[in-house]
């Protein structure tokens, strides 16, 4: 079978189009409320109904108008209700479900060149296609309280805010697929060797990287990358062992860093057996193998929510200063310490790669500075209690396929009044964060 056949088959579950409609219909919603709030644009308000719901009309050049219903909530945001979208022209009107549409209606109105439309239609079309991914799993109406924490990470929709939340550019379909959070496939990491006078390593006190690769790799594996590098003539004692992601050893990696890989100065080893899940950042990766096993952030270059996907030589660099600098400002302090018992899962380590030739070239683009390299992050379960279930907290937001929040499940299974919930949730979250 073709691998256009089988993404055939996936496309015919997930492109129908009452799917189709509505993903676009709520991302416009989420546009038009995100852009009222930035007043990028300010509708008319023309009459205001029951509970404070307003009806705007939004005027735009060639006599076009969108029209909508509205609640103003706090912080001057605002809730629209997507049925009520319609757009006219020429005296018709039809109900609106075209984000894409919308950008060129108003992109004058906007002030967006020919160059940044074009660019905003391309990242709005990816995300609607995910969305519409994600709607068809979402028919499923599985229990999303039931689920791990890599597992849920996995349901979450991407940013609440940003509209083209996840045009992930570079990525092709088959990529979409195999990487994307969504899709929830479990993937192995590949190893490379890099020259340790090329790469720079650092860590807390008191881990160091003899510690981090043995925590990360079994005896036997790490004794299978040494025998490898023996093979080609490398002595393992000259390099680091670093992970990387298949997508960017193979766009990104062999395209940039040939002469690297020919000068012996990078050794791709293969992969080790933990398996991990994407999170929401797609470079991030949950260990669903070993979850005391640190979480791995890698580079991927891909342009995702305004930025490319890297990693910057000088983050990997200060990351465990900072974690260490967060943490001791925690451990000195009796409320914090005792009181809140504040978990502060930090970035314990870093490993970056500088390009030979853009590091050596001022103002070169950024994303040539972030292709190789890794973070360690700690794995919350080092820090969880018996009996305690940790949950990522944009769960706390998300509505699943019956359009039910998960908050009402939680809520429910904790058999408290809602206003008590929040007041402990508000009550565990607040007084650290106000405190630090």
């Amino acid at each position: 079978m073709s691998e256009m056949t089988e993404h055939a088959k996936t496309l015919e579950s997930a492109l129908r189009p009452g799917i189709w409609e509505e993903c676009g219909r709520r991302l416009l919603s989420k546009m038009l409320s995100e852009y009222m709030y930035e007043e990028i644009i300010l509708p008319e308000a023309v009459s205001e109904g029951d509970n404070r719901l307003v009806s705007y009309r939004l005027a735009l050049t060639g006599g076009i108008e969108y029209r909508f219903d509205a609640r103003r909530r706090l912080f001057d945001s605002y809730r629209l209700t997507p049925e009520s979208i319609v757009r006219w022209e020429n005296g018709e009107s039809a109900p609106a479900t075209d984000p894409q549409r919308f950008i060129l209606d108003a992109r004058e109105t906007m002030g967006l060149s020919a160059e940044t439309a074009g660019h905003f239609v391309r990242e709005l079309g990816n995300t609607l296609l995910a969305d519409a991914h994600i709607a068809m799993r979402k028919e499923s109406g599985e229990d999303l309280a039931d689920m791990g924490y890599a597992e849920l990470e996995g349901e979450m929709e991407g940013h609440p805010w940003i509209a083209f939340n996840k045009g992930r550019l570079g990525f092709g379909y088959d990529d979409y697929l195999a990487h994307a959070p969504e899709m929830k496939r479990r993937t192995r990491l590949s190893w490379v060797a890099v020259s340790r006078e090329r790469a720079h390593f650092s860590a807390v006190n008191g881990l160091d990287y003899e510690k981090l690769v043995s925590s990360e790799l079994e005896p036997g594996i790490r004794a299978r990358f040494q025998e490898t590098l023996w093979d080609k003539g490398h002595d393992p004692a000259g390099y680091y062992l670093l992970p990387v992601h298949d997508w960017q050893w193979k766009n990104a990696i062999v395209p940039h860093f040939a002469g690297e890989i020919a000068a012996g100065n990078i050794v791709p080893l293969g992969q080790a057996p933990d398996q991990y899940l994407p999170q929401q950042s797609i470079r991030t990766f949950f260990n669903v193998s070993d979850e005391s096993k640190h979480s791995v952030k890698v580079p991927l270059s891909i342009l995702n929510t305004l930025v490319w996907r890297g990693l910057p030589a000088e983050r990997t660099q200060v990351a465990p200063r900072v974690t260490e600098w967060i943490k001791g400002i925690c451990e000195a302090d009796p409320f914090l310490r005792d009181e809140c018992r504040l978990a502060l899962p930090g970035e314990v380590a870093g490993l970056n790669y500088d390009h030979p030739y853009h590091s050596q070239l001022p103002g070169t683009p950024y994303q040539y500075l972030e292709m190789l390299g890794a973070i360690w992050r700690e794995s919350i379960f080092r820090y969880a209690d018996p009996g305690e279930e940790p949950v990522t907290l944009a769960a706390l937001l998300h509505v699943d396929g019956r359009d039910r929040p998960y908050v009402s499940n939680l809520i429910e299974r904790s058999r408290m009044e809602t206003d008590e919930w929040v007041g402990r949730l508000f009550d565990a979250i607040l007084p650290p964060l106000l405190h630090y």
